[in-house]
């Protein structure tokens, strides 16, 4: 048994001293937590390959959402690049920019928002405000964690902000291309942009599910159905040829009694 617990401490040793090397407060109280961190290290182990692991995943996760965000920019700037030639265009420039803003300022608070909570502990930075004032020590950590709830309440009142402010440019946009007078003349054009256009809608779909966000990814389904049904009717105006039978009158020769191709 003393062997066991020889070998025990031997191991949780190296984390003690490396407790004490990082840690800047140098006092009895820190030396009796490094003394508990040397007997308890199992569990710091399993806590730091925890850690490890999420941090991995949130890697993982960002790099997704980073490459499905260039995927809707490729389709915002094709949308752009073939509707230079209609009287929109102006109008879809302005919005293409507004949506590419738009998506990263929602990704971006989203993430944020995702890693801050009002009963987490403040950060030093929230502190430093009321410790330079003159508070003390109750004071200072009332005080920060006031200051701590109203940033987090301000970073999910601009997400939300944003949201809204993306489902608006993404709806307006699809209402500009169902009212262009250019695209109702030229099926062959509308059927060019809706296509990237439609792209777009999947990629915003995608990045509104892995931020969690269903009723927004729900939302922009709906105005994709309505680019796709539209591409839909394009493509039966651009012309998949129809076979439509001619009557002919009764007293026709037999050899002129014959089925005629149409353009749709």
């Amino acid at each position: 048994m003393s062997d066991i617990i020889t070998i025990y401490l031997a191991i949780g040793a190296p984390f003690a001293v490396h407790f004490i090397l990082h840690n800047k407060e140098k006092s009895p109280k820190a030396f009796w937590k490094a003394v508990g961190v040397m007997f308890i290290f199992p569990f710091i182990l399993i806590r730091h390959f925890l850690s490890k692991r999420l941090k991995r995943e949130h890697k993982n996760h960002n790099e997704k959402l980073e490459q499905t965000k260039r995927s809707a920019f490729a389709a915002l700037n094709e949308i752009q690049d073939r509707s230079k030639g209609i009287k929109e265009s102006k109008s879809i420039e302005r919005l293409i920019f507004v949506i590419r803003e738009n998506v990263e300022k929602y990704s971006g608070l989203s993430l944020v928002a995702e890693q801050v909570d009002e009963s987490d502990e403040p950060s030093k930075h929230e502190k430093e405000v009321f410790r330079i004032s003159g508070c003390e020590s109750g004071e200072l950590k009332n005080a920060a964690c006031c200051l701590h709830r109203r940033n987090v309440r301000q970073i999910i009142s601009q997400r939300n902000r944003a949201r809204k402010d993306l489902l608006h440019t993404l709806s307006e946009i699809e209402e500009v291309m169902d009212e262009s007078k250019a695209l109702l003349m030229d099926s062959s054009l509308s059927r060019q942009i809706n296509e990237p256009l439609s792209r777009l809608y999947k990629n915003a779909i995608e990045v509104f599910l892995q931020i969690e966000d269903e009723n927004a990814a729900e939302i922009v389904t709906r105005l994709m159905n309505k680019t796709l049904s539209r591409t839909e009717k394009d493509g039966e105006v651009l012309g998949e040829e129809k076979c439509l039978r001619t009557v002919r009158p009764r007293h026709a020769q037999a050899s002129q009694q014959q089925t005629t191709l149409t353009q749709g």
